[in-house]
């Protein structure tokens, strides 16, 4: 499998792909290749995070796995209502930082994802999880979900489009928190 970024083209979009795959998906056929995707991903978390949160944090980026997920920890810490997370491509800092008592809503552009990240967290033993399919960057219908922390984190360069064109998604992240909520995260800026 290869993780292969397309955020300079016009889908934008960041995919699983097979070995020796020809092509990268069009349009039509985006969903089904994030969906085949996402089948295979829980058996390959590892794979993610050694080269996401191992080799590209440090070498990459410049920043330790362990400061991240630091962060992710104080940000959180003591948090009894709830957690949002966009874009969850690994459990790894929901796992390694939220009791699994811990109200989650997860945020995601791809079903395929949405689906087997709560299966793998229900897996661990958390049994309050709801999940949203929908585009950050547009406004979506408010559910009433309104959680303590909203975690965005290495969701932003993935997101087409200049940083003044992403900037409306905290917007509408906005009416996932409760009234003195914090929204964190990481990203690239280059």
């Amino acid at each position: 499998l290869a993780l292969v970024s397309t955020a300079g083209s016009s889908t934008g979009s960041t995919s699983l792909l097979r070995k020796g795959a020809a092509h990268m998906p069009t349009q039509e056929h985006e969903q089904g290749a994030y969906d085949e995707a996402a089948e295979l991903y829980p058996k390959s978390y590892w794979k993610y995070d050694l080269l996401v949160y191992g080799i590209n944090c440090r070498f990459g980026w410049g920043i330790r796995y362990h400061h991240v997920l630091e962060q992710y920890r104080f940000f959180v810490s003591g948090n009894s209502v709830g957690h949002c997370e966009v874009g969850l491509a690994s459990p790894t800092f929901v796992r390694k930082s939220l009791p699994i008592t811990t109200p989650l809503h997860l945020l995601d552009v791809h079903s395929g994802c949405l689906k087997h990240a709560e299966q793998t967290l229900a897996r661990i033993g958390y049994d309050k999880v709801s999940t949203q399919l929908t585009d950050i960057t547009k406004s979506s219908a408010d559910t009433g979900v309104r959680m303590k922390t909203l975690g965005v984190n290495f969701v932003m360069h993935c997101v087409p489009g200049p940083m003044r064109e992403k900037g409306v998604a905290f917007a509408h992240l906005k009416q996932f928190l409760t009234r003195d909520g914090i929204l964190f995260g990481s990203t690239i800026l280059g």
